[in-house]
């Protein structure tokens, strides 16, 4: 099992937060909303040409509270041939600031397909794409909260 955590803050009043998050998450999360609820997103790691580029089908459930705030958890599989792929679980987590703003955190966690060979392979390259990409897919996750919770369009 790999672990991954992100942290972030907006400089947003949480209330605004928490409310984007307790409606649809359309209006946050990256990608389109398919026929089966899940969310097809693109997800990148490395820059063009040499980039890794992938579709996942991303499900999100309902915000639930959690200590001071909220958590949502997430989970994707790759769109094309998932069983090469790892599922990854993650929480969403947001909480008030006492001094003001939104601290945002994302822990996530999978396992690498593949047994042995592919812990290997994950320890060896694929952890660090695996980490890039969950660090983008976090970055666009807290720009589209940003977007929504201040008025703007996600």
């Amino acid at each position: 099992m790999v672990e991954l955590r992100f942290r972030g803050r907006l400089e947003l009043d949480f209330d605004r937060v928490r409310a984007v998050l307790q409606g649809p998450a359309e209006r946050w999360l990256p990608g389109r909303r398919q026929a089966d609820g899940t969310f097809l997103v693109r997800l990148r790691a490395g820059e063009p040409p040499l980039g890794l580029k992938r579709e996942a089908r991303v499900s999100v459930a309902s915000a639930q509270p959690f200590g001071w705030g909220l958590v949502v958890p997430l989970e994707w599989r790759a769109a094309v041939h998932p069983s090469l792929y790892p599922v990854l679980l993650g929480y969403l987590r947001v909480e008030p600031v006492p001094e003001g703003g939104t601290r945002l955190r994302f822990d996530a966690r999978y396992t690498p397909p593949g047994g042995g060979v592919g812990n290997a392979a994950d320890r060896a390259l694929l952890h660090r794409l695996a980490r890039t990409t969950v660090e983008r897919f976090f970055a666009e996750v807290t720009s589209g909260l940003r977007d929504a919770a201040s008025g703007g369009v996600a």
